[in-house]
């Protein structure tokens, strides 16, 4: 989903429901991972895609 170049606002819960999945799935297999910040982030992913809009989409590294 982090480089998807489409997004369906319409399909906003579906993205949730994987993100939110994901997040169990890795909190079963390591409760250590469950610490990590981009764990975290990824559960705001979905919410942000329909604010912002694809993260693809955004340079965050510039160009000199």
């Amino acid at each position: 989903m982090v480089y998807c170049d489409e997004f369906v606002p319409e399909k906003i819960d579906s993205y949730r429901d994987a993100c939110h999945r994901f997040a169990r799935a890795i909190d079963s297999y390591s409760t250590a991972w469950r610490k990590k910040l981009k764990i975290h982030l990824i559960l705001h992913l979905p919410d942000s895609m329909l604010r912002f809009g694809p993260a693809s989409c955004f340079n965050t590294e510039r160009q000199v």
